[in-house]
């Protein structure tokens, strides 16, 4: 008796309810998806500038050691 009660009150067993994702199921995964887009978008954006101000140091440092080879040349 209790195997049988437990099976009809299943969601899918119900009349006229198709098997299926409810209104808040969906509304919590696009928001758990917005927050994991948002959080890897500024991943995304902080690695972008850390490494253009390491290619400008790389510039620099390339042009400062251009400087000081040429000043060694004239001893």
């Amino acid at each position: 008796m209790m195997r049988y009660a437990s099976t009809t009150n299943t969601r899918s067993n119900r009349p006229g309810r198709a098997g299926g994702f409810t209104l808040i199921e969906v509304i919590l995964a696009g928001g758990i998806m917005i927050i994991l887009c948002v959080g890897t978008l500024t991943v995304f954006s902080h690695a972008v500038r850390i490494n253009s101000g390491n290619n400008l140091r790389a510039q620099a440092q390339s042009v400062l050691q251009e400087e000081v080879e040429y000043y060694r040349s004239l001893r």
